[in-house]
């Protein structure tokens, strides 16, 4: 039943894209800042905290942004910040292709965005079937490692060593689930 719902299936994969492109990202950065851009491990290891930072502080505050905001506005305000972060990716990543500055502040552009929606999204895809929440939750966690795993498959499959090609995949990725939000966004308003 679940697996068959359109709508449960787009409450249920907009958070796991969101974070499938972080998860390509963290599986691909350490070969790109160490081996191509030669990069400390110390400066690496801060600019992963940056990304981490980011994600935490901003999902701490997500619920407080979801109160003051809506729901609505919470996944727009969220589906801008993480396009003006894709953009930024993309583009820096190409005029700039040993930027790993650029790349970090990209991302954490990125994962502002998409914290602010993720755990709200994935809290309302557990409200559409109230008395299977735990059948809804296991089924929202088998996604998501499916798609961690056919993700980073792709994108081992077609590293090349350059930060723009990394961007395209992680920007990629975004698109759909962003796409995806603002779906979640329409049926929000109007179930209200």
């Amino acid at each position: 039943m679940l697996a068959t719902n359109g709508r449960y299936l787009a409450y249920a994969l907009t958070p796991s894209l969101l974070v499938t492109a972080l998860i390509v990202y963290v599986s691909t950065i350490p070969f790109l800042y160490l081996e191509q851009l030669h990069m400390s491990f110390h400066t690496f290891a801060l600019y992963q905290g940056l990304i981490g930072g980011c994600l935490a502080i901003v999902g701490a505050y997500s619920g407080w942004i979801h109160q003051r905001i809506g729901a609505s506005n919470c996944i727009l305000l969220s589906v801008i910040i993480s396009c003006m972060g894709c953009i930024f990716l993309l583009m820096t990543s190409h005029m700039f292709p040993n930027s790993a500055h650029l790349f970090a502040l990209s991302m954490s552009v990125i994962c502002i965005g998409t914290s602010i929606q993720f755990s709200m999204v994935y809290a309302k895809s557990l409200e559409l079937f109230p008395k299977l929440r735990g059948i809804s939750s296991s089924l929202i966690t088998f996604f998501r490692l499916i798609l961690f795993s056919i993700c980073v498959l792709i994108s081992s499959k077609y590293y090349t060593g350059k930060l723009y090609d990394t961007a395209e995949m992680i920007s990629g990725i975004i698109v759909v689930g962003l796409a995806l939000s603002l779906y979640v966004r329409y049926d929000l308003r109007n179930s209200n």
